[in-house]
């Protein structure tokens, strides 16, 4: 959205109310950012000299720099107690407020308790028994049914496995003795720290009286319990969000608490129907799958524009990305405006020309930073990729240490390991080799060659030596010599569109979207968004701005080509 931000009469009731709590249903494209951008100064005005801060809590680090750039904007030349704010993600702010001041005593730890990801060498010693073997501690998870906590084995992704409790428990406290937890079990020792502190939680609802959360259809059932205490000891909580937005149910969220929020008597329940993104006729296909009455506010294009379908071979799956492509030329659209959206990550890897054959250990990690950086561009990821290869070389690090150097963390330690790694993953010549050579013959001998100086260097600088006989875990095991990042498979003469799941896309517009259906989601996307998989496709079909193509097996029934059709959808030619 470009312009100065004009709200609508919807934004305004919302932006403008008094210090009650609200219930925000947002359609996609309906301008959420700035409608809690602005209610959030206009709170921040209505508490005049008060003290006490105002929140506004998210679910990504994008969303939070997106507020806060916007916030400095909005605020701009205004000092003193207007800026009394907070802005923050959900988990930052419960660990910056409750696991790292607070969380020690309840995990029975004398150390400040620190985050793990699951992959750090000492976790070997964190198991959890499945009932057969033993499990890694990242795959238990902890979610709370009323106020009973439940536990899972999340191994087998989409297929939860109840864990027995007193196990569970029993792995759990013998993690937290260490001062580590996980994402999920960090939440777990959150909510038993309220409960066991009361005056903590005292403490933050005076410290924060009003809280906003954006992209509240992603609050599982541990934030919930969070809120509901806060709630309890008096703080007013608003939420805004799209429940057929909802797709991080393996995290336990399916959009459920901001369906049944209820801001009480004195509060609002909104909706904001008015998509800023998308032009009619996309809304009007989302509406027909989703049994909604949304309305655009844009104009429709000059170039070709509108919700098409075509179809494309099994065997030539590749070729749809560079198909899209000459769309994209033809039609006046920029590679870099648009993009192939997928359901699932190895249909990614399929259509970017990546394989399924990274290799095994530090290989693996070393692999995919290689292709995240050479292929998607995506330097973050690709770091945490070269951090974590690099850690599984190393002999006992602390074990804190990794999420520090991630974290951006001002420790010195962690600062210079971060230096050091940062250069080798930004210099193929003497760091991690490009991923256009052939993987086992070519890239992995270059990355043992660069691999000695670097940790010669962690140990010299660092005082990080590296386990003896590493050359072991940097194995050519599961590669081949096909090369890890194809750049061309399609032989395409423009340049192709990049290539994301609908995870990774959320919260984006774009302007031309391709939606890549393999044959087990087309029904599923038919279907709307009762279920996890509807709404994922329903994220998928909402990113668009002008131009929605979605591609669909050569096999799928006639009958429910007809669906899209009688949807909207309009044959490609």
């Amino acid at each position: 959205m470009t312009g100065p931000f004009i709200p609508s009469p919807q934004q305004k009731l919302i932006i403008e109310a008094g210090l009650v709590s609200q219930r925000v249903i947002a359609c996609a494209g309906s301008g959420k950012t700035a409608t809690a951008v602005r209610r959030l100064a206009e709170i921040r005005r209505q508490l005049g000299t008060s003290k006490q801060y105002v929140a506004l809590l998210s679910y990504s680090n994008v969303a939070v720099e997106t507020f806060r750039a916007e916030y400095a904007k909005l605020t701009a030349g205004q000092h003193g107690l207007s800026n009394r704010v907070l802005i923050s993600t959900v988990d930052a702010f419960v660990t910056s407020h409750i696991l790292s001041p607070h969380a020690a005593s309840t995990m029975q730890c004398v150390r400040r308790p620190y985050l793990v990801n699951g992959h750090e060498p000492f976790l070997k010693g964190f198991t959890f028994f499945n009932g057969r073997f033993n499990e890694e501690i990242r795959y238990l998870s902890a979610i709370l049914n009323g106020v009973e906590w439940n536990f899972f084995n999340t191994a087998m992704r989409g297929n939860a496995v109840p864990v027995n409790d007193s196990i569970a428990h029993a792995a759990i406290r013998k993690l937290g003795k260490a001062g580590a937890y996980t994402h999920d079990l960090g939440r777990y020792w959150a909510i038993n720290t309220l409960v066991n502190r009361p005056r903590l939680l005292k403490i933050l609802a005076q410290l924060y009286p009003y809280i906003l959360i954006d992209e509240a259809q992603d609050i599982g059932s541990v934030h919930g319990c969070l809120l509901e205490l806060l709630i309890a000891e008096g703080v007013t909580v608003s939420l805004v969000g799209d429940p057929n937005q909802a797709i991080y149910e393996f995290a336990h969220a399916d959009g459920s608490f901001l369906r049944n929020f209820d801001p009480g008597p004195a509060g609002q329940k909104e909706t904001l129907s008015e998509n800023r993104r998308s032009i009619q006729s996309l809304v009007d296909v989302t509406n027909k799958l989703s049994e909604t009455t949304y309305f655009s506010a844009r104009p429709v294009p000059s170039r070709k524009s509108g919700p098409y379908l075509m179809t494309y071979k099994g065997e030539e799956l590749f070729k749809v990305r560079s198909t899209f492509a000459e769309i994209l030329a033809i039609h006046g659209y920029a590679h870099d405006s648009a993009a192939v959206l997928c359901r699932a990550r190895d249909t990614v890897s399929l259509i970017a020309g990546s394989g399924d054959n990274w290799g095994q250990g530090a290989t693996e990690h070393f692999a995919r930073a290689a292709f995240s950086r050479d292929r998607n561009g995506d330097i973050a990821d690709a770091f945490t990729h070269a951090v974590d290869g690099a850690f599984r070389l190393l002999d006992g690090p602390p074990p804190n240490l990794r999420a520090a150097v991630l974290s951006g963390s001002d420790d010195l330690l962690a600062k210079a390991v971060r230096r050091i790694i940062w250069g080798f993953l930004r210099t193929p010549a003497t760091g991690i080799p490009p991923a256009s050579l052939n993987a086992k013959s070519d890239w992995l001998p270059k990355l043992k060659a660069n691999l000695k100086p670097l940790l010669t260097i962690l140990e010299s600088k660092c005082d990080l030596p590296c386990i003896s006989k590493w050359g072991y875990g940097v194995t050519s095991k599961e590669l081949t010599e096909e090369p890890l990042w194809c750049q061309d498979l399609a032989t395409s003469t423009v340049p192709l569109p990049p290539v994301r799941t609908v995870h990774q896309a959320k919260g984006q517009s774009i302007d031309a979207v391709l939606y890549l259906l393999r044959s087990i989601d087309v029904s599923k996307l038919l279907a709307g968004p009762v279920h996890e998989d509807g709404r994922i496709g329903y994220v998928g079909l909402t990113r668009a701005r002008d131009l929605l193509v979605v591609a669909l097996p050569d096999t799928t029934k006639a009958a429910l080509i007809k669906r899209f059709r009688d949807a909207g959808f309009s044959d490609w030619s």
